[in-house]
């Protein structure tokens, strides 16, 4: 399957610009997966590669901080107000 295909799919996670050119899709899954780990081993970029058994795409990533800005307070709220206080005192065992 080429990848122009497979972008027709809404769960794909890339799509096509009108200039043709492939992107991964900033509300995708993988889009945030890779600005969380960009961000914990503190690198500015990584390369996300898609491939099928006719075509491959590379895609250099780059960390955005301007994302980071407007979810770093939710992350933080909901490690110390969920994930912290669970490990602290089970509530389930």
């Amino acid at each position: 399957m080429f990848l122009s295909e497979a972008c027709k799919k809404p769960s794909f996670c890339l799509s096509q610009t009108e200039e043709n050119e492939l992107r991964l899709k900033k509300r995708h899954d993988y889009w945030f997966q890779i600005q969380c780990q960009l961000y914990c081993v503190d690198k500015q970029w990584c390369d996300f590669v898609v491939r099928t058994n006719k075509q491959l795409h590379v895609e250099h990533i780059y960390r955005d901080t301007k994302w980071w800005g407007l979810h770093l307070y939710k992350l933080r709220k909901f490690y110390f107000c969920s994930v912290l206080p669970e490990l602290a005192c089970p509530r389930f065992r």
